[in-house]
């Protein structure tokens, strides 16, 4: 992992200045939570949830997710934002933002809510989308598009205007003026996948989806017409998958794989076209031949986890990597089932539940921080470190664990 290190950008959109200040803070007291007071309205309590039914790997999984639901719900301040991070070794906070970091773990505790039927999950998730959308402006010479102020260089317009999408949906209740919003930032997500060429896209290989913009541009609007059903956004998506069809059909690298996988499954679910489901099982194969599916006795502790590209060809430990390529067999298991594959779907479900028990051995607990006092030690509970050569905790590495855990949850839980 890269470290961190000081460093203040200005950034100037629209007459509006923005402070990105990258620093580190020495933690002195423990963090205040938001006002649980809910948006939701009495007619939209949440009832709590029975888990008799579900397996003991299942009800494994379930704890593991409700741990990380935990530690997002706790690091949610005063301020509505979450904090990104904490550095054990040194005993400090990482204060600095990042947009998509912050979207991504209110879409995870919207999704938490939901599988949950937490309340509290749904109240946090909500107050941080409101914020996260003060920064958002609708276009002056078409108020019907909504976008991130910042321009494109500093932040990417379609992927953090997707994420904003999805975790509006993902809310159990959104209110009618975040449906709207979320309309405007659908309406922006069009014009973007209609504008002429189509760019090639290489994924980065952290796990913030860069690279994948058109893909979550897709996957998001096929979401939103599940709540708000418009037939454009259907001829839309399907548009853009062919354009990019070949493109996606020769590319193999990995980080890009569960975005697309994301938006085959949905564009499969909605249409019932056979070559989505294909081209996504064709995705998965590619994701579990990169996986360590066998025990090595001098890595026993790799088995499960996905191979991290190395210089010079050289293998390094898996890391939360893990979790996001996990992210895209869950997609495949969603369209084995939903094609009635029962093959596809027991090999990648096994595929699937490995990664995710080799996810779990980074997830901070109480038998690996016993060494910590007693006050810090409750600041790290729930969250999930990067590898066993590096133990910060970040909030993208939380947010993403958590969604695959949901994913599977929702899959083969019943929920």
């Amino acid at each position: 992992m890269k470290h961190f290190f000081s460093l203040t950008v200005f950034a100037t959109c629209l007459g509006v200045t923005f402070l990105f200040a990258q620093s580190e803070t020495k933690i002195k007291q423990p963090l205040i939570p938001v006002s649980g007071n809910s948006p939701l309205g009495a007619e939209q309590k949440i009832q709590a949830l029975d888990e008799s039914k579900l397996t003991p790997l299942q009800k494994q999984f379930s704890q593991t997710a409700r741990r990380g639901a935990e530690w997002l719900y706790r690091v949610n301040t005063v301020k509505g934002r979450f904090l990104n991070g904490i550095r054990p070794a040194l005993r400090v906070e990482m204060e600095e933002e990042n947009f998509l970091h912050q979207t991504q773990a209110a879409l995870a505790l919207a999704r938490a809510a939901k599988i949950f039927q937490e309340e509290k999950y749904a109240v946090r998730a909500s107050q941080t989308l409101l914020l996260l959308l003060e920064e958002t402006v609708t276009d002056p010479a078409n108020p019907s598009l909504r976008y991130t102020m910042l321009p494109s260089p500093l932040l990417d317009r379609r992927l953090s205007a997707a994420m904003l999408l999805l975790a509006i949906h993902e809310l159990p209740n959104p209110q009618p003026d975040l449906l709207e919003q979320g309309e405007q930032l659908a309406n922006y997500l069009r014009t973007r996948l209609e504008a002429k060429g189509v760019e090639k896209e290489i994924a980065s290989e952290d796990i913030d989806g860069r690279g994948s913009e058109n893909a979550a541009a897709i996957t998001a609007l096929l979401v939103s017409n599940r709540a708000r059903p418009a037939p454009w956004k259907i001829e839309v998506a399907s548009k853009a998958i062919a354009e990019r069809w070949k493109d996606w059909q020769s590319q193999k690298e990995s980080g890009s794989l569960p975005w697309r996988m994301a938006a085959l499954c949905q564009a499969y679910q909605v249409t019932k076209e056979k070559p989505y489901a294909g081209l996504c099982f064709e995705m998965a194969q590619t994701l579990c031949f990169i996986q360590y599916t066998k025990i090595d006795p001098k890595h026993a502790d790799w088995y499960g986890g996905f191979k991290n590209p190395g210089p010079s060809g050289t293998e390094t430990p898996p890391s939360i990597r893990t979790a996001w390529l996990a992210g895209g067999l869950a997609q495949a298991c969603v369209c084995a089932r939903a094609s009635a594959d029962p093959i596809r779907l027991e090999q990648f479900q096994a595929n699937l539940e490995s990664a995710l028990q080799f996810t779990q051995t980074m997830q901070y607990s109480e038998s690996n921080t016993i060494h910590f006092a007693e006050w810090f030690r409750s600041r790290m509970l729930g969250g999930f470190y990067h590898s066993a050569r590096d133990g910060d905790l970040r909030l993208d590495f939380t947010s993403q664990a958590l969604k695959v855990y949901l994913e599977h949850r929702e899959v083969f839980g019943g929920s």
